[in-house]
């Protein structure tokens, strides 16, 4: 990715983007979303839900440049699934 990109959005399929999700998010990390329980936290409200077809994770990274994401720093900050 381009040092500028301050976002980016990676489209693929499962069960690839569903494990990476799970590999970035953070052990104790907080779940910010309103699309879950606010008791479950960020890995929790992803197995709960699983990653069905169409699913977006808006994860954040607290990093300030791409080569510093690392396994297990992410946040769960949005878990869109389809309605169905």
């Amino acid at each position: 990715l381009d040092a500028g990109a301050t976002s980016a959005l990676l489209v693929g399929h499962n069960p690839t983007m569903y494990r990476l999700a799970l590999e970035l998010l953070a052990e104790d990390a907080a779940d910010e979303t309103r699309a879950s329980r606010p008791s479950r936290r960020g890995r929790e409200a992803l197995v709960a839900h699983e990653f069905p077809t169409c699913a977006l994770a808006a994860l954040y990274l607290p990093v300030d440049g791409w080569d510093e994401v690392r396994a297990g720093i992410a946040k769960l900050r949005g878990l869109y699934t389809p309605p169905y």
